[in-house]
């Protein structure tokens, strides 16, 4: 048996995603574990390629009864996780981020637990949140003796302080950071190793030729961000700006609050994927994806080969009472890689745009 364990801890369909190429790619023929906290990832884990695929209840949702119920669930997730390390000379925690407490109070519990074993951190991609440091400040550092103060209560209970950088990247027991491919980061570059590409099967339309474009829908006159006549138009020079692009078939995905089908052309097909998007993204082919500024364009720009465009179209359009927040929309969406395109006469507003793909 190989003499290390790599515990993933996931709580979001990225995180699924990477930690499976991780897997798949850096720690072959040895002991993988994958323990998802939120319930509702049941089935999509189902198919891991880890050993096993345990469900770990995150603490803040599943409290066990009683005035510490926080507390005797973190108790009882520390036992689990101890369970799956025994006899390994290397324990490696995968993990977007060390400060929150679903995730913390292994580090020195497990260190303590197995002293003969290295205890190290690597963290797993999770999206926005690498492209820059989101320094904790001194309110939260200083908020960190709180949770020590926990010790009080159970000595296993013992919080790894941290600095600087919230998901734990400046810290001594972090040693590697996982990102996607080229994707930018203010990180130390001696720490960073770049996941290969994700691969996506290839697809076409039923008829197994034409391009193909998805089309990510979003409630924004429903949420006073479009007049009608604007939500209009711009449903309308979204259509003309696919077809002038070639695509001959176009799926639509509506956002779950959309109970009104804002940008559904009427030659689009919707669809409703049973999977997370993510998943269903690496699964089928799409020429183009795009949208107006939902964050489903952040994801599929991070998962999706080089050769697919994720569009940003009409986000010029967009009402924002802060002109300074819209700002900061667009600079994450260009800094990402995701094409900003004006609505009228689909003209491409960013350095992120591959030129004129219109004809």
């Amino acid at each position: 048996m190989n003499d290390t364990v790599n515990l993933f801890i996931v709580y979001s369909p990225l995180h699924y995603i990477c930690s499976e190429q991780i897997a798949k790619v850096f720690c072959r023929d040895e002991r993988n574990v994958l323990f998802y906290i939120k319930e509702e990832f049941a089935g999509m884990v189902q198919d891991t390629c880890c050993a096993e695929a345990v469900f770990l209840p995150w603490p803040r949702f599943y409290p066990e009864k009683g005035v510490f119920g926080r507390l005797q669930r973190t108790l009882k997730n520390l036992e689990i996780v101890q369970g799956y390390c025994s006899g390994f000379k290397t324990i490696r925690i995968h993990t977007p981020v060390i400060d929150t407490e679903a995730i913390n109070y292994f580090i020195n519990h497990l260190s303590r637990s197995f002293p003969q074993a290295q205890v190290v951190v690597r963290l797993i991609p999770d999206g926005v949140l690498n492209i820059q440091r989101h320094p904790l400040g001194r309110v939260k550092e200083a908020l960190q003796y709180v949770r020590k103060v926990r010790r009080l209560y159970s000595r296993r209970l013992d919080y790894y302080m941290l600095r600087g950088d919230r998901t734990g990247s400046e810290t001594a027991i972090v040693d590697r950071i996982y990102l996607l491919p080229g994707f930018p980061h203010e990180y130390c570059p001696d720490k960073v190793v770049e996941m290969p590409p994700f691969h996506q099967k290839a697809g076409g339309t039923a008829g197994g030729v034409g391009l193909r474009a998805l089309v990510i829908g979003q409630p924004l006159q429903r949420d006073r961000r479009l007049t009608e006549e604007q939500r209009a138009e711009l449903s309308g020079a979204l259509e003309g700006y696919l077809k002038r692009c070639g695509m001959t078939h176009v799926d639509y995905k509506a956002h779950p609050r959309e109970a009104v089908r804002e940008f559904l052309g009427a030659q689009y097909t919707e669809i409703t994927p049973t999977e997370a998007l993510e998943t269903f993204l690496l699964h089928n082919h799409y020429d183009i994806v795009i949208g107006i500024y939902s964050t489903a364009l952040l994801t599929a720009r991070m998962i999706l080969p080089q050769s697919s465009r994720v569009i940003s179209f009409g986000f010029d359009q967009v009402f924002y009472k802060d002109q300074v927040s819209k700002a900061k929309v667009q600079s994450v969406f260009e800094k990402v890689g995701v094409e900003m395109v004006a609505s009228r006469e689909g003209r491409a507003v960013s350095s992120s745009s591959r030129g004129s793909h219109e004809s």
